[in-house]
């Protein structure tokens, strides 16, 4: 289990032993603290940048923060984005090719997607959906941008103008998650409660679209999928999904040219695998000779490290006190700054990087490095502490992650 050291509120003179579980190494840097936002739950997040991460919470805010390569590294002021009216249930970072810096999409349970750019006020607004909204994602270009909520719809919007251009609402589609294709072509993964993941094209998705209007339907889960990314050669798919007491709660990788049957059932978590992604989508990673790999993390408080490609758990890592996980997200490396502030090596590529985040208020970047005797290790190199049970101000309301 990783070990506190010195923790405190104060983020300057505090820090955090990385490491735990499987993967444990006494010798691993000691992490640098960050300041803390968001009050109860960190819902989702994702990287800005090599240096910079947005969160979503329970708390109805998102926010932007920069990362620390040292204790002894300035914290710069978070960034915080208020408009939504209720929780921030997921993110999404994209690049089009026509913006300076990134955009930010955010799906809530106040129904609203609302998107973000360099400004502390939405940019966009799509409104349309009844119910809370799960999932949210964009085209490689920008221009495109897809939701899926709880009223079964999956929604298609002009980024541009933020109208609705084209509705599938399917039966019992109670929207998870979704994941455009990154090759710039029209499809993207999206998955339900009704135990399916489907693999729409949005050339043809219109307001009369049924399940026979998918491209692609998955074969049937034990339980739901909770989340879902694509490779970057865009053949696979993989998954993670809600389970109980070590049934269900599995990841799943999916081969899109037979969709019958997935290519590996990735059992290891005992509740529900909450979130997923790919870490080194093209398989590059120093010292690492296999092929590409997949992170889950589950709500039995564990992060697992796998082998897409022979379905091999590569390592089990945990943090003391963390409590349940509730979303990760990765940065795959590539020259300009690493996450932890570490130099490029021969290759011109970093380690990648994990950002991963707990109910108990608990936000952790990582590095996951290859070789040194562990297999695969993940050193955490910033993290806000998890939520104790003196931070809560019961006179504000905020609720208790085991409320939740």
């Amino acid at each position: 289990m990783g070990q506190q050291c010195s923790m405190s509120n104060g983020s300057s003179a505090s820090a955090y032993r990385g490491g735990g579980g499987e993967s444990g190494d006494s010798d691993l840097p000691t992490a640098t603290l960050l300041p803390r936002h968001h009050h109860g739950a960190v819902l989702s997040c994702s990287f800005l940048s090599p240096s910079a991460i947005v969160t979503g919470g329970d708390d109805k805010s998102l926010a932007i923060t920069h990362l620390r390569p040292t204790p002894a590294s300035p914290a710069e002021p978070i960034k915080v984005l208020k408009s939504h009216e209720g929780a921030v249930n997921t993110l999404h970072v994209f690049h089009p090719p026509s913006s300076p810096t990134p955009m930010v999409l955010s799906a809530s349970r106040d129904t609203t997607v609302k998107l973000w750019g360099g400004s502390s006020k939405p940019v966009g607004n799509f409104l349309g959906h009844n119910l809370s909204v799960m999932a949210v994602g964009a085209h490689k270009d920008g221009n495109m941008v897809a939701s899926g909520a709880r009223d079964y719809m999956v929604k298609v919007w002009d980024t541009n103008t933020c109208q609705c251009t084209s509705t599938s609402k399917v039966s019992r589609n109670l929207v998870t998650c979704l994941k455009f294709w990154d090759d710039g072509s029209y499809r993207f993964a999206q998955g339900s409660e009704d135990l399916t993941m489907r693999v729409w094209d949005v050339r043809f998705i219109t307001n009369n679209s049924t399940n026979a209007s998918c491209a692609v339907t998955f074969g049937k889960y034990l339980y739901f999928p909770l989340d879902v990314d694509v490779s970057k050669c865009g053949n696979h798919v993989v998954s993670s999904s809600k389970g109980f007491d070590g049934s269900g709660c599995e990841g799943r990788v999916w081969d899109i040219r037979s969709p019958d049957k997935p290519l590996h059932v990735l059992n290891g978590h005992t509740q529900d695998a909450v979130g997923c992604c790919y870490i080194n989508p093209e398989g590059g990673l120093p010292g690492w000779e296999g092929g590409a790999l997949m992170a889950t993390v589950s709500k039995d408080e564990s992060v697992r490290i796998w082998d897409t490609a022979s379905g091999e758990c590569l390592c089990v890592h945990t943090e003391e006190g963390c409590g349940m996980w509730t979303a990760v997200r990765s940065w795959a490396g590539a020259a300009g700054g690493g996450a932890g502030g570490e130099d490029a090596g021969a290759s011109g590529r970093f380690n990648p990087h994990l950002v991963a985040t707990t109910y108990m208020g608990g936000i952790y970047v990582y590095e996951v490095v290859a070789g040194g005797g562990f297999g695969i290790t993940l050193n955490c190199l910033n993290m806000v502490r998890p939520i104790v049970e003196e931070d809560y101000d019961l006179s504000e309301g905020v609720p208790h992650p085991a409320d939740l």
